[in-house]
């Protein structure tokens, strides 16, 4: 009774005031619309910096809750994409000044790797929906609070977090066993795709079969790069394919639930992170 009594204050204290999330986004197709939606709806503000074309990362100052999303750049060879070397520097003076912060598939791995912990191979590769299952932590952490123990989410990776030595896996998956990984008490990660949106992928998805599409929608030097690399991630270190789905398997998933249950999710890590400053 008295923690459902402490999330109720902290819920009227956050419909009340509002949070400076910032995100780190790693490609042009990347929309945030429902992490924006969600923050409109909680009157937080959203900015966003994207390194890949050279934004500067801002002060730690200027924001509550960072963000960093997924893309297919990979650390293993971090060399071909320098500003990730700007990025992990930045997620530690992040951490270290007690901001709350969610790292999104790539970004979970950068979390990893700043914190120490090395990335590695997953087990299996995984694209397209399938269930994550909370391990008992997960059932007691707060984040997850009266989630279902087993949830279908989007997944679209071929590399996993490392495991710091007090990090503690929240979420598995038959794919994957770290799906989620509670880091610090303000520090999560999530290797999967709750944030997906339908519309994005028809996009995305429909670059691999309609040429003159690809060309309208991909009309910078960089952003081909990055795509190229999305298509070879598709290929990539896949043993045997009983983790990933068909283009029509994925676009016939409903994504209403599982982004309503995102959402859920970054106001229980706000409440708990940032709260945790107040």
């Amino acid at each position: 009774m008295k923690k459902l009594f402490f999330f109720f204050l902290l819920s009227i204290h956050f419909h009340a005031t509002a949070v400076r999330v910032h995100c780190i986004t790693h490609t042009p197709f990347q929309k945030l619309r429902v992490i924006k939606a969600w923050a409109q709806e909680n009157n937080h503000t959203v900015s966003v910096t994207r390194s890949y074309v050279g934004e500067q990362l801002p002060d730690v100052s200027t924001f509550d809750f960072l963000i960093i999303t997924g893309g297919p750049q990979n650390i293993w060879e971090i060399e071909k994409f320098p500003y990730l070397y700007d990025e992990i520097e930045f997620i530690e003076r992040a951490i270290a000044h007690q901001k709350c912060v969610l790292g999104i598939c790539l970004g979970m791995q950068l979390l990893s790797e700043t914190l120490g912990a090395h990335i590695e191979k997953s087990p299996n590769k995984e694209i397209g929906f399938f269930p994550i299952e909370l391990t008992e932590a997960g059932k007691q952490d707060p984040v997850f609070e009266g989630l279902p123990h087993k949830m279908c989410s989007f997944h679209w990776h071929a590399f996993m977090a490392g495991l710091p030595a007090d990090a503690v896996v929240l979420a598995t998956s038959g794919g994957c066993p770290r799906q989620a990984i509670r880091f610090t008490d303000r520090v999560y990660g999530f290797q999967f795709h709750m944030e997906a949106i339908k519309d994005s992928l028809v996009e995305f998805l429909g670059m691999f079969y309609d040429d003159e599409f690809r060309r309208h929608m991909i009309q910078t030097k960089e952003a081909m790069i990055l795509f190229d690399l999305m298509v070879m991630s598709f290929f990539r270190y896949t043993p045997q394919r009983r983790y990933i789905q068909s283009p029509d398997a994925i676009l016939g998933f409903g994504f209403n639930q599982m982004n309503e249950r995102f959402k859920l999710m970054l106001t229980r890590i706000v409440e708990v992170g940032v709260g945790r400053s107040i």
